[in-house]
Formats: structure tokens, C-alpha cells, sequence
């Protein structure tokens, strides 16, 4: 089956902060649901300070990037994914 969205939380383990995340497959959407803290970014070239998510075209590959000011510890546990095949309870 392949995929066509997922959401799952993102933690980042130093400062605490954490954001909910959705992502569309099809149309290479990477949308922030919650992000209080606004560290994290949907893009592939984050700030300084922040923490950059992003989705490639041609490719079910999400990716998360630091900005320039160093590495991050995250974790990421899955909360859905949707399949084209499957239909909603």
C-alpha cells in the first residue's frame, strides 16, 4: 500500500519543544498542526536556530534539518498513516 499522507509529533530533546505535523504526499504539503514554540519550519533550509521539515518530490521521504547553529536531538513517533487503499472506520 502506498501512502498518500502520515501525521506524527516531533520532539526536540534539548529545549523541550515539540510541534504535531501533518504531511500530503501528493501534493508535497508539509503543514505544522501545532508548533507553540515556532522552532520548527517547513522548509529545507532552516534558521539559525530552528529545526526545518520538508518533503521531497518524486520520493515518500520526509526530512529534518538543523539550522547553522548546530545539531538537534528529535524524536518522532508515528501517530498515522493514511494508504490509498484504505478507506476511513
Amino acid at each position: 500500500m502506498t501512502p498518500v499522507a502520515t501525521m506524527f509529533s516531533i520532539g526536540e530533546d534539548t529545549g523541550g519543544t515539540g510541534a504535531l505535523v501533518f504531511v500530503d504526499y501528493r501534493s508535497l504539503t508539509v503543514t505544522l498542526v501545532t508548533n507553540p514554540s515556532s522552532v520548527f519550519e517547513t522548509d529545507s533550509t532552516a534558521a539559525v536556530t530552528g529545526i526545518g521539515i520538508y518533503e521531497s518530490s518524486n520520493s515518500y521521504d520526509i526530512s529534518v534539518v538543523t539550522g547553522a547553529s548546530g545539531s538537534a536531538s528529535v524524536g518522532i513517533p508515528l501517530l498515522d498513516n493514511a494508504s490509498a487503499t484504505t478507506d476511513p472506520p
